[in-house]
């Protein structure tokens, strides 16, 4: 299973988990900005966010740059169980 977002043509996408009560679990593959740009995914304010592996940047063929993670704030967390790539062909934060 696969979680994407900003790929396909899609760029400037932006994911909030925010708040106690707030989670997103990704039994397979998060991928983010994989074939674009400026994609940003938040988790704050006690959210959580589970993913199996995480990808940022990962395609080489449409600068998959400028994506970042932002985990900010009390009781706030993310837990990736396998690899985590980030900016493989591109620039990314976490």
């Amino acid at each position: 299973m696969v979680s994407a977002f900003g790929s396909l043509g899609s760029r400037s996408n932006e994911v909030l988990i925010t708040g106690a009560g707030a989670s997103w679990k990704v039994l397979g593959s998060l991928e983010i900005g994989s074939t674009t740009f400026g994609n940003r995914l938040v988790v704050s304010n006690a959210g959580v966010l589970q993913s199996g592996f995480a990808a940022f940047g990962s395609q080489p063929s449409a600068g998959g740059s400028s994506n970042e993670v932002i985990v900010t704030g009390a009781g706030s967390w993310w837990t990736n169980l396998g690899d985590l790539y980030v900016g493989q062909y591109g620039s990314a934060t976490v």
